[in-house]
């Protein structure tokens, strides 16, 4: 499941005079998201476990489409936030949200980024993430 935070908690810091906005995202959505992953080997050894974490954060999503003021007031408390503006840009994804970000965005993101760090050096190979993404328990949420 992917959650994408905006520039709003970044431009917090600015406002508070703590840092200095290079990049918004807004000028490149996709690229910067924040997803559950497991460890290759912990996947494999553990499926069971991953589906159950998949499908709690599938059913959260639901009771947030359902209570969205009860789970936002939820969510800013367990962030010690108000929850006044708490999800001001930011994009929560919901299980069908999740499906067609993993069919077609998010493997462009996986490769723009592995690019990227090829470009810069930061990894030595270039590297095939067509694989790096495991749609399958998307797909078996509620089945």
């Amino acid at each position: 499941m992917t959650l994408q935070l905006p520039g709003n908690w970044l431009g917090r810091g600015v406002k508070e005079g703590n840092g200095h906005l290079l990049v918004d995202s807004k000028d490149a959505p996709g690229l910067i998201v924040d997803a559950v992953a497991f460890r290759q080997d912990f996947a494999e050894s553990h499926p069971r476990e991953v589906q159950a974490v998949v499908n709690a954060l599938a059913k959260a999503m639901d009771y947030f489409a359902a209570n969205e003021e009860d789970a936002t007031n939820v969510m800013a408390k367990g962030m010690n936030m108000e929850p006044q503006g708490f999800l001001d840009g930011i994009k929560l994804y919901n299980l069908e949200d999740n499906k067609k970000l993993y069919q077609g965005e998010l493997q462009n993101t996986l490769s723009s980024a592995a690019e990227f760090y090829y470009n810069m050096k930061v990894i030595e190979n270039q590297i095939d993430t067509k694989d790096m993404a495991d749609v399958s328990y998307i797909e078996k949420v509620g089945k």
